[in-house]
This record gives C-alpha cells, sequence and structure tokens, in this order.
C-alpha cells in the first residue's frame, strides 16, 4: 500500500522590491530644489517695490550687476564732495517737511493767506531740489557715470565705493537723507487726502446752494432728496 502524499500549495515567487527611483542629477545651472516645490519665480510680488519720489536716487548699494562693476573707487576729495551733497539732501527734505507741516496747518483753518504763502515756498523747494538733482548729474559724470551706465547707480552705492573712513559716515548720512525723503513723502499724501477732502466739501456745498436757488431738488444731511415747493430767487417779480 502506497502512501499518497497531498501535493503543496502552489507558492508563487517573492515579487522584486520596487527599484527606488534614482536621485537625478542637476544639470550645469540648474538648482537643486525640492520637485514638489520647485525652483522660486520671480513675480510681481518678489519686486521691491519702488517709492515715486523726485529726490536724488538715494538708495541702498543695489543695483545691475553691469552697473556696479562700473562705479570707480572714490578718492577721498570725491567722498568728501559727496558728503556735501548728500548733507545737503537732507537739510532740504527736512525744511521741505517743516513747509508742509505749514501747509496742512493752513488747511485746517482755511487760511487762503497762509495756504499762498505755503505755495510759493513748495515751488522755490521744488526749483532747490531740481538744482540739487543738477549737481548730482555733474558729480556723476565726473566719475565717468552718464547714460545707461548711471541708470542704477545711488548715492548709497557710491558711498559704498568710498574709502574709510567716508564709507562709515557717508553711509549713515544716506540712511538720515532717505529718511527725511520718506517723511517727506508720507506728509505730502496726507495733505493731497486734506485738499481732496476740502475740495469735495466746497464742491457739495456749492452743488446745494445752486440746487436750492435754482428750486431743484438738493440733498439734504442724511442723503434723501428733499425737494422745494416753490423756488427761492433773489427779486419777488410777483409785483
Amino acid at each position: 500500500m502506497t502512501s499518497h502524499t497531498p501535493p503543496k500549495p502552489h507558492q508563487q515567487p517573492p515579487r522584486p522590491a520596487p527599484a527606488s527611483p534614482k536621485a537625478t542629477q542637476p544639470k550645469p545651472g540648474q538648482s537643486q530644489e525640492s520637485p514638489a516645490l520647485g525652483p522660486p519665480r520671480a513675480g510681481p510680488l518678489s519686486r521691491p517695490p519702488t517709492a515715486p519720489s523726485a529726490a536724488p536716487r538715494l538708495g541702498a548699494a543695489v543695483m545691475p550687476r553691469a552697473a556696479a562693476q562700473e562705479i570707480p573707487a572714490l578718492t577721498p576729495a570725491q567722498a568728501e564732495h559727496l558728503a556735501r551733497l548728500i548733507d545737503d539732501i537732507h537739510a532740504h527734505h527736512t525744511a521741505m517737511a517743516a513747509v508742509v507741516d505749514r501747509t496742512r496747518a493752513a488747511l485746517a483753518c482755511a487760511d487762503t493767506a497762509r495756504m499762498a504763502a505755503c505755495d510759493a515756498e513748495q515751488a522755490a523747494a521744488h526749483r532747490a531740489l531740481g538744482q540739487l538733482e543738477s549737481r548730482r548729474l555733474v558729480f556723476m559724470r565726473s566719475l565717468g557715470l552718464s547714460g545707461p551706465a548711471a541708470a542704477g547707480v545711488t548715492l548709497g552705492a557710491l558711498a559704498q565705493r568710498s574709502p574709510e573712513p567716508w564709507r562709515t559716515r557717508l553711509g549713515l548720512a544716506s540712511q538720515r537723507a532717505r529718511a527725511s525723503v520718506r517723511t517727506v513723502l508720507d506728509r505730502q499724501a496726507a495733505v493731497r487726502a486734506a485738499s481732496a477732502a476740502l475740495v469735495a466739501h466746497m464742491q457739495g456745498l456749492f452743488q446745494q446752494v445752486s440746487q436750492r436757488i435754482g428750486g431743484s431738488q438738493a440733498y439734504g444731511p442724511r442723503g434723501a432728496a428733499v425737494a422745494r415747493s416753490s423756488p427761492a430767487a433773489a427779486i419777488d417779480l410777483t409785483t
């Protein structure tokens, strides 16, 4: 009698483990960024905002590489000339901030005589600002910087090319000048807003007076149209 052994269940061969993806070597000039995140892309939010200012360029030493390579090293005499220019710019904008404050005070009390005087002061300040810009351009040309080569060069960048101890002094002076320029811009924006509010108020008064005299509907304090029963006239034509 022969023994019968049951057949063994069919066993599948073990599956090979999935091969791990090989790390791709970056190509020359390609940054090793995460594939999920990707390299940072330059967009409108990644660019520093530029403040619209008529003042001479006082920015930090950030400029195109082409312009940075063309900035020559300043001599002590040139650094001293640059220091006088930056100090004059700071003094001019400090005085300009005081003029803007007086203009705002004149608007607050509706003093037309003071507003006219402040307008004359601001016109003189703008002429002085144009003279400072002319001095800056002359100084840039004396360094051999003109046209496209001087487009991205600021006074702060020139300060970085000055020898010590002028470099440290000019750096601090540039910071003070930039702060005074920002102060003037902020206060001028406040004066423009106050002027627009005053003009809108005066236009509303003129419109209400003309509508009441003409007999048309006029808006009251609550914004509702108020109709008059009879037009108002300066001369009684019924008699």
